[in-house]
């Protein structure tokens, strides 16, 4: 980890010095995350995409997809938006007109937050939290675990150090490395910490 550190480092500072974040940006990274000790859901290796939109110069709004070897992850915004439905069914009884186009419109709620923190040239801090994460757990590399085969939320805060390289007008890389933990809102919660990298493009 010491030495993917300092490549983000050596090769960040080579960059241009416009290579930074801004509002409305739209960054998508390509990412790889490994246990570092974890329950049975939270062992395994993972590889996704997640994308974060910036609705300011450091505020970022996260999506992600993550799968491998029977577990799949998605934002949660579906069924955070069903179950503001259900309430608002519930509380105005039964004859309570709701607009079904609203469950598309929630696919577009994000997974959580993150904070970049500019620290240094082309060097950021971003601590993020994203509660509503959604995951299903599968197949036979499941077996005998507890909540095989059935849905259900996450959460995850962590921290990134983000290096952003210019590599052509308009066009930035960034090259992460982050920690984070990872808990299931069940009974039995599950429970995991995890390290990751990860190269992402900046679209502006």
């Amino acid at each position: 980890m010491k030495y993917i550190l300092l490549v983000v480092f050596g090769i960040t500072n080579s960059g241009a010095i416009h290579a930074q974040f801004q509002e409305e940006n739209l960054v998508v990274s390509f990412n790889k995350k490994l246990s570092v000790n974890g329950t049975s859901f939270f062992s395994k290796e993972l590889y996704g995409v997640e994308a974060e939109y910036l609705v300011s110069d450091w505020i970022g709004l996260n999506y992600t997809v993550y799968a491998n070897k029977g577990t799949f992850h998605m934002p949660g915004g579906i069924v955070a938006a069903l179950g503001v439905l259900s309430v608002i069914a519930c509380t105005s009884g039964a004859n309570a007109n709701i607009d079904p186009e609203i469950l598309l419109y929630a696919l577009a709620i994000p997974e959580g937050v993150s904070f970049n923190l500019q620290v240094m040239n082309h060097i950021y801090l971003a601590p993020y939290i994203n509660p509503l994460g959604l995951e299903y757990v599968y197949g036979e590399e499941n077996e005998g675990a507890p909540f095989v085969d059935q849905v259900f939320m996450t959460g995850a805060v962590g921290l990134r150090i983000k290096g952003v390289l210019n590599v052509a007008d308009k066009m930035n890389l960034v090259f992460a490395t982050f920690a984070e933990g990872h808990t299931q809102y069940v009974a039995n919660k599950e429970y995991g910490i995890r390290v990751g990298i990860g190269l992402g493009v900046v679209f502006n």
